[in-house]
């Protein structure tokens, strides 16, 4: 065969993957790749798709939105049902109606909060703790208690008056109050609060958080909705706020590791037993 022959040949032969180095369509795959796709069936220019970090950051946006949003919707709806009861004058106008308003409330915490998590989240977890959830109950308790107790302390040591909160002038008027907002707090505010602060809250900002921000991203949210609880003194409310905040972390905390909201639920109420108790004691 002649050299001008073999030339020929080797021109009109196709290039294999062995000849090349890259397999056969990578060209053809890596400038289709670089192409901006238009839409099926659509006519105006196509967009190109978010990044990766656009993607993070509208994610971790929506869900921001999503959490503030339902924090919002049950205090405000709680709010409502409040007003709308003290309008119609079924809510006696006495110390009484702080348990009405606690328990009515957190009520409406509890519907927002269980309507988004069935439908959202397709559920949480909630089962009896285990030994090894039990120690985290223990341990989740015990900080809690300390972290109150010893910011109580150091509020005495600092002048900051820590007894000032919305409910004192009822109390003053009826101890009565504090074993039915004990009560309350045990059975309805804690297993209402844990569930959207936690469950809701919490479980939708894990869609695009780590542990840790979501953990204090939903106990800021937590301590936000106490605010009005401690008055208008600017000192005693960010003291109130700053340990209902604490007490948020403990309690996010203890659902993270693990992940069965029985055991927040059990921290929260014993923690508000515990409180209430100590009141009782102090004012009677």
């Amino acid at each position: 065969m002649s050299t001008e022959s073999t030339s020929s040949a080797a021109s009109t032969e196709p290039v294999s993957s062995e000849s090349s180095g890259r397999p056969l369509g990578d060209e053809t795959e890596m400038r289709s790749a670089t192409e901006t796709r238009r839409p099926p069936g659509s006519l105006s220019p196509a967009r190109p798709s978010l990044s990766g970090r656009s993607r993070t950051v509208l994610g971790r946006g929506v869900a921001l939105l999503v959490a503030v949003s339902l924090v919002v919707v049950a205090a405000g709806l709680g709010a409502a049902v409040v007003a709308g009861l003290v309008l119609a004058e079924l809510v006696p106008m006495d110390a009484s109606a702080v348990v009405y308003a606690a328990v009515v409330t957190r009520l409406a915490f509890f519907g927002v909060a269980f309507a988004y998590v069935v439908r959202r989240l397709d559920g949480v977890d909630l089962r009896l703790p285990t030994r090894a959830e039990r120690r985290w109950t223990l341990g989740g308790l015990l900080a809690a208690l300390v972290l109150v107790f010893g910011a109580l302390t150091v509020g005495r040591f600092t002048g900051v008056d820590t007894a000032t909160t919305l409910l004192r002038p009822f109390v003053v008027a009826d101890p009565f109050i504090l074993l039915l907002l004990g009560v309350a707090s045990v059975f309805v505010v804690a297993p209402a609060e844990e569930l959207l602060f936690r469950g809701a809250v919490q479980g939708r900002l894990g869609r695009s958080f780590g542990p840790t921000t979501r953990i204090v991203l939903a106990s800021a949210l937590f301590a936000a909705v106490h605010a009005l609880g401690f008055g208008f003194d600017p000192a005693t409310a960010a003291f109130g706020l700053a340990v209902v905040f604490a007490v948020g972390v403990v309690l996010g905390t203890v659902y993270e590791g693990t992940e069965n909201l029985a055991v927040p639920v059990l921290v929260h109420g014993l923690y508000q037993a515990a409180l209430f108790a100590v009141a009782v004691l102090v004012v009677v």
